[in-house]
C-alpha cells in the first residue's frame, strides 16, 4: 500500500494513494458480492477484520475523505446486497 506525500507552502500532507484506495474498495466489493447468501451478521464478521486492518494502517495519516468516499462506496455494495434481485424477499425486513 503506498501513500502519495505533497508539501503545500509549509504544510506536509499524506494520504493514502489513489492505488491503495481502490485496491480496499475492490476488496470489500469482493468480499461482500462473494457472499451473496449469507445473513448479514456472518456478513459483518467478514467485513469487520478488512476495515479495521486498513483504518489501523492508515490512521495517521490525513484518510478522512478517503474513508468518507470508501464507506460512501460500502454503503452502496451493501444496498445492491441487502435487495439481490432474484431473491423472493429482501435481507431486510423479509419474511
Amino acid at each position: 500500500m503506498g501513500f502519495n506525500v505533497r508539501k503545500y507552502n509549509d504544510t506536509l500532507l499524506i494520504k493514502p494513494s489513489e492505488k491503495s484506495q481502490k485496491k480496499m474498495a475492490d476488496k470489500l466489493h469482493e468480499i461482500v458480492f462473494s457472499n451473496k447468501a449469507v445473513s448479514q451478521s456472518v456478513l459483518i464478521r467478514r467485513l469487520n477484520p478488512v476495515i479495521t486492518e486498513r483504518e489501523n494502517y492508515f490512521k495517521h495519516v490525513a484518510s478522512k475523505k478517503v474513508f468518507s468516499r470508501i464507506d460512501h462506496i460500502l454503503i452502496g455494495q451493501l444496498k445492491r446486497w441487502a435487495f439481490l434481485d432474484g431473491i423472493p424477499t429482501s435481507r431486510i425486513g423479509g419474511c
